[in-house]
């Protein structure tokens, strides 16, 4: 790919205009302090420290280490959290965007190239094109199987801004460390086959994520931009057949909240009772609920105690929703439908959150921040949330809130 696609012109005018907008409207955000019960391992945990930084070899494999680039604490306000924050030389340029989970490592798509964190070791390992990365980032990460698969790209410049191109795709074998160029794209790995509105009652070709639910792939869309209107139209979902690649398709006129479908996810898939969420990228969309008994979605906007629960990424735990948004993380509790969001003041290690992995009762998040004037990243990094310190946490806001009534969540009839 030669020149910047139309696509990611659009994602880029979408980033940047997120980025005037929050600079404006939340400009507390930019320079929010850690919190005061934070300590950082070169204060409190040096040992532990001083022994990985020993240990660890420089290199691995054409790896390089960067555990001596991360800080780590522990904190138990409000949140019990361990908390890993990217330092110089990651920083500015490491954002963390995507986050997979292989064996005993986590796997991070970067502006820098491809990082890794093993758990067992608690080493930090970036791979990029000097030690064998295909190009200059590994911008979007899949799993497949034993192997990663990737969207490869090179940077270039047109004298104002640095943008994405030339495109390919590759799988990854963290065992063999080795890569292998493949014909299919991120879309025909998330969806498990080629599906295009072409040759399936797909109903947009531009895919957020998908989902495998009662053999038939729930597919997100977001459509086009709309000029005029200034927002994206044509998107929706497609609930298709693998074999025949029909379906159904959902759109507002179901009950979503909006056409731009972001990201999807099921909970209680073991229960018989089944929840199917959406995203719809902006906070003030809310989320979508599927009632198969209707066959309709539910438009969920805000909490009961006025908290706005859209976002671009979602994932469960339990009964909560877990929503990672461009100004923290948000947890739902659909009981209560109470809700309480994370900020960076909290020890978030940024206020756009691009991943989030439940593991048993870990709840892992991948988060940063854009420096001043979007150029790069001020902050960056990981934290691991005990999932019994989430349940307490609502404990103690449902007894507030029973002192203190509130308003009622926002939804819509379905």
């Amino acid at each position: 790919m030669q020149f910047l696609s139309k696509h990611i012109l659009e994602i880029l005018l979408v980033v940047i205009s997120a980025v005037i907008l929050y600079d404006l409207f939340w400009p507390d955000q930019q320079t929010s302090p850690v919190s005061p019960q934070v300590q950082w391992a070169d204060e409190a945990g040096s040992r532990i420290k001083q022994k990985l930084s020993v240990s660890a070899p420089a290199t691995r494999d054409g790896s390089t280490n960067m555990t001596s680039a991360v800080k780590v604490a522990m904190q138990s306000q409000p949140l019990q959290m361990d908390i890993y924050q990217l330092q110089k030389p990651l920083l500015p340029d490491a954002r963390l965007l995507d986050i997979v989970r292989l064996g005993d490592s986590f796997w991070f798509s970067s502006d820098r190239g491809l990082l890794e964190f093993n758990m067992a070791s608690q080493q930090w390992w970036l791979r990029n094109k000097s030690s064998g990365l295909p190009g200059d980032t590994a911008y979007d990460i899949e799993p497949e199987g034993n192997l990663l698969f990737m969207t490869i790209y090179d940077w270039g410049n047109n004298g104002k801004y640095n943008y994405l191109t030339n495109a390919r795709y590759y799988t990854f074998d963290p065992v063999t460390m080795q890569y292998h160029q493949r014909q299919e794209s991120m879309k025909d790995i998330r969806t498990g086959g080629h599906y295009t509105t072409d040759n399936s009652d797909l109903i947009h070709n531009r895919i957020g994520d998908a989902i495998f639910h009662n053999g038939k792939v729930w597919i997100t869309s977001y459509g086009d931009v709309h000029r005029e209107k200034r927002e994206f139209v044509g998107g929706g979902i497609s609930v298709l057949d693998p074999e025949s690649k029909q379906g159904r398709r959902y759109t507002t006129a179901d009950g979503l909240s909006s056409d731009y479908c972001y990201d999807i996810t099921v909970s209680d898939q073991f229960t018989g009772r089944e929840k199917i969420w959406v995203t719809h990228f902006d906070e003030e969309k809310g989320l979508s609920l599927y009632h198969p008994e209707t066959d309709r979605w539910q438009a969920i906007l805000t909490s009961k105690n006025g908290i706005e629960l859209g976002g671009v990424v979602v994932k469960t735990y339990r009964q909560y929703v877990i929503i990672g948004q461009q100004r923290g993380l948000v947890f739902y509790d659909t009981n209560s439908q109470q809700a309480f969001i994370l900020k960076e003041k909290d020890g978030l290690p940024g206020y756009i959150v691009t991943g989030i992995h439940v593991d048993g009762d870990d709840i892992w998040i991948s988060a940063y921040s854009y420096a001043s004037g979007g150029k790069g990243a001020r902050s960056s990094g990981l934290i691991r949330i005990s999932g019994s310190s989430v349940a307490q946490m609502f404990d103690q806001k449902i007894r507030v809130s029973e002192k203190n009534p509130g308003q009622r969540a926002i939804v819509t009839k379905y």
